[in-house]
């Protein structure tokens, strides 16, 4: 009799597992990896900071030097505030930014004057979009398996689309 029970358990069980999945894991359906997208934000905040100072410096206009000024304070702002997240959740993320990022730096340094606004202006807008299009993704129902980093995306959607409607601009 006891084998009958341990039987129907087992089968019982099977039946739960194959008819009703489990909760999603971080492996499961979601479109990028926590560790994908903190890698992408934390190299987009040390970018931004980057250029910005490129552009209070480099800029020949007062736009792109204001707009330079205000990225390094926002994404100063965001680095402080994902770090924060970082630390609670035990994580790491990279402190430099991307090969790809660093060849816009060294093409942004080499310019001065109406050529270094028409470029910064380019990468920005750029940048500008394919990070919008990452934190898009990333803060969906299915974007990242992390909640609180779901929010953190989520919440900086308003000021990257903000971001990128006066890149446009300069």
């Amino acid at each position: 009799m006891k084998k009958i029970h341990l039987l129907s358990s087992l089968l019982l069980l099977f039946a739960v597992t194959l008819f009703f999945p489990s909760c999603k894991s971080e492996d499961g359906d979601y479109q990028i990896s926590n560790q994908d997208f903190l890698n992408e934000a934390a190299t987009f905040n040390a970018f931004q900071i980057s250029a910005g100072d490129l552009a209070q410096s480099k800029g020949s206009t007062e736009s792109v030097k204001q707009y330079g000024a205000k990225m390094v304070t926002e994404f100063t702002s965001y680095k402080n505030e994902l770090a924060v997240l970082v630390a609670s959740k035990g994580w790491t993320t990279p402190t430099t930014v991307t090969a790809a990022q660093e060849a816009d730096l060294i093409v942004l340094r080499a310019l001065s004057g109406t050529a270094f606004d028409s470029k910064y202006k380019e990468i920005m807008v750029s940048a500008g979009q394919n990070i919008l299009d990452s934190y898009q993704t990333s803060s969906g129902k299915n974007g990242v398996f992390d909640a609180d980093l779901r929010n953190y995306a989520k919440n900086k959607i308003v000021y990257l689309e903000s971001h990128l409607a006066t890149a446009k601009t300069l």
